[in-house]
């Protein structure tokens, strides 16, 4: 049949019969045998039933067409744009470029965004169009694709676009490719979130709630930076500076908490030196270079003493020459702004810097003691398994023990049932349902007790 022919009949076909010939196409021009002539004419076959008017033909050149390679670019380019009965499995399997999937993104249906942010190897051009236009759940989808390219970008614009919701947020906390940059922008949202809660602020008020805001940004801050990569550590500073967060009561808490290379990060930008310089003094200069160094990002005073002392201290554990650990450094600077702070009977500058060490040794006191009494619990859980699995041994054992125990292993002068005198089963046997009464209500303590 010509060109010509088949738009005539095409014009009278039936729905069917229409579909029966749109496969019959797209599987002849996916055969690499044909002749030129013969694949142009097929291919303009394509570009008619395209146009066709039932969602059926085109859904028919979308499921056969998708699953070559061979398939003409531009009727997979239009079968992609049209409605999502028709393109999802064109969407699904075939190769689309970028600009197509991207255009697909603004006109599709809320499911063709589900499929694009699904598909395997999707560019990071394509994820960030995902970011940028789509809803909470093809962003989830997203960032639970192992092989898209989800680059530094895309992360921050669905953090900015989806930090409320608690869905989001739980996903990426655990997510390892955020750099410290988005995860403390995430712990941020979290924390604002939680105590701008209804809930919460009914529960503890607006005023302590802001308090605990704050100090989770705060503490958030040392725990990112505890395990942190060193290349990771001065994007992450210049961050904390931009948000005006780089602060000297910053930096005395990391020291006392012995974040050293996050210490040496802020003194290297806010001093402008070089880290090299930076942490070549704090490891093996003297108290006065150390002092000038500390002196020239604003430290002063008591604040310069105790931060001396307390970088010093972190020195001679490293050198092995003194064992002591955060919780006896911070005792030691908390008394000793106590004692500042009492030879004064006005008060003066060094009082709110005695009630800070003071509020940074019992976080660490509690902290420390929360670790311990998680200890604690770890281990009655591993005695606990361990007695059940010994009770569980010792019952397994009776069982087996009891289903190999037969009737002729008796004394003969007991006899057969038929036979026994009543009088025997006065002392019970191991037979006797009274025993085997008594013996199933044993409780597995007393078989643990007993072994």
């Amino acid at each position: 049949m010509g060109i010509g022919e088949f738009l005539l009949w095409m014009e009278t076909a039936r729905v069917d019969e229409r579909v029966d010939a749109a496969r019959l196409i797209a599987r002849t021009t996916l055969r690499q045998d044909i002749e030129l002539d013969e694949r142009c004419t097929a291919e303009a076959a394509l570009a008619l039933l395209l146009d066709d008017p039932s969602p059926f033909v085109r859904a028919a050149l979308s499921e056969v067409l998708s699953l070559s390679a061979l398939a003409p670019r531009q009727v997979l380019h239009a079968l992609a744009l049209d409605q999502f009965d028709v393109s999802a499995a064109v969407l699904v399997r075939s190769q689309l470029s970028d600009e197509t999937l991207i255009e697909a993104l603004k006109r599709g249906h809320g499911q063709t965004a589900l499929v694009i942010a699904d598909r395997a190897n999707l560019a990071a051009r394509v994820a960030m169009a995902v970011a940028e236009r789509c809803g909470l759940e093809p962003c989830l989808l997203l960032i639970t694709n192992p092989t898209a390219k989800i680059t530094h970008n895309v992360l921050a614009k669905i953090i900015e676009r989806h930090h409320d919701s608690a869905d989001m947020r739980g996903a990426l906390l655990i997510d390892p490719r955020l750099d410290l940059i988005l995860r403390q922008k995430l712990i941020d949202a979290s924390s604002h979130a939680l105590c701008n809660s209804h809930f919460v602020q009914k529960l503890i008020g607006p005023q302590r709630a802001t308090e605990l805001h704050q100090e989770a940004i705060s503490d958030s801050t040392l725990d990112l930076v505890e395990y942190a990569e060193l290349d990771s550590l001065p994007p992450y500073v210049r961050s904390l500076g931009s948000q005006g967060r780089l602060t000297s009561a910053l930096a005395l808490k990391a020291l006392v908490y012995g974040r050293i290379d996050f210490v040496a990060t802020i003194l290297s930008d806010l001093a402008g030196r070089s880290e090299d310089h930076v942490r070549s003094v704090l490891v093996r200069g003297g108290h006065n270079a150390i002092r000038a160094l500390l002196k020239d990002i604003g430290f002063s005073g008591l604040m310069l003493q105790l931060a001396l002392k307390a970088l010093i201290t972190w020195r001679e554990v490293a050198a092995g020459r003194l064992n002591i650990g955060r919780q006896e450094l911070a005792w030691q600077l908390m008394r000793e702004a106590e004692e500042a702070e009492r030879g004064h009977s006005q008060p003066y500058e060094n009082d709110d810097l005695a009630a800070f060490m003071r509020k940074i040794y019992l976080e660490i006191t509690r902290a420390n003691a929360r670790a311990h009494a998680q200890d604690i619990v770890a281990t009655a859980r591993q005695n606990e398994a361990i007695a059940l699995a010994d009770v569980a041994v010792l019952e397994d054992e009776l069982t087996r023990a009891f289903d190999q125990f037969e009737i002729e292993d008796i004394e003969p002068s007991i006899g057969t049932f038929e036979n026994m005198d009543v009088e025997a089963l006065s002392e019970p046997s191991l037979l006797d349902p009274r025993f085997l009464s008594e013996f199933a209500n044993i409780k597995p303590e007393e078989f643990r007790n007993a072994a």
